[in-house]
């Protein structure tokens, strides 16, 4: 599991360079990327919604690696759907999910902001229309996707994609994390350890108080 979570930061944190959402190029084109800079500006552009999903395509044994074929457009569709039913897996995507509809009853994943990291051979000419769709951001983001990428192989793969997603991925933990949060409080679970050092009934209200807005914000995108 940590190895899984250290490959998909790398995947962002390793050097890249800013390049515009179609080959063409845009504003910003050719400028290293700077990571903390351009992570808050474009990925973070609601003071709310802060909370970041990592999503990397292919994820496969390195064993396998040799007999695999790497192909741009197969890798951002991939993502994109995973971005959509919300799930970090390759294996068992659901096609059948769109953006812009109730998905036939199974969850469609709305995001704020997104950021794709290619690296490999081709990077720089990647079509990455499909994850700038507007169906699937709020009509009021300022800039939906930023793009960055390195001619260098990551993990040995010819191309690789890494997407770091502001998306409501978040809510299913978080929601589950808050109520197990209330029970305990509710049961009195290490309230009079939390009481020795001053945190009281206020705090854990104010504290509770901030995770339902964020959750709201989300759940409300």
């Amino acid at each position: 599991m940590n190895g899984v979570a250290a490959t998909q930061l790398a995947g962002v944190l390793l050097p890249s360079v800013a390049r515009g959402v179609t080959p063409a190029g845009g504003a910003g084109c050719g400028r290293k990327l700077m990571l903390l800079h351009d992570v808050s500006r474009g990925a973070c552009c609601d003071p709310t919604m802060r909370l970041l999903s990592l999503r990397s395509v292919p994820m496969m044994p390195q064993t396998s690696v040799d007999f695999t074929t790497f192909a741009w457009p197969g890798l951002i569709k991939r993502a994109r759907q995973m971005l959509l039913t919300g799930t970090t897996l390759e294996e068992g995507l659901d096609w059948g999910v769109e953006p812009g509809g109730d998905g036939g009853g199974r969850v469609v994943t709305r995001c704020l902001a997104a950021m794709a990291f290619l690296r490999g051979k081709g990077a720089e000419d990647a079509d990455v229309g499909a994850l700038s769709d507007p169906r699937l951001f709020p009509t009021w983001t300022p800039s939906p996707l930023s793009v960055s990428h390195s001619g260098a192989r990551f993990c040995g793969y010819d191309a690789s994609l890494t997407l770091l997603s502001n998306c409501q991925s978040a809510c299913p933990p978080i929601g589950r994390m808050l109520a197990r949060a209330y029970q305990m409080k509710h049961a009195g679970a290490y309230l009079h350890q939390y009481a020795e050092h001053g945190v009281g009934e206020g705090e854990f209200d104010e504290a509770f108080g901030r995770v339902e807005d964020v959750l709201a914000a989300y759940r409300a995108m």
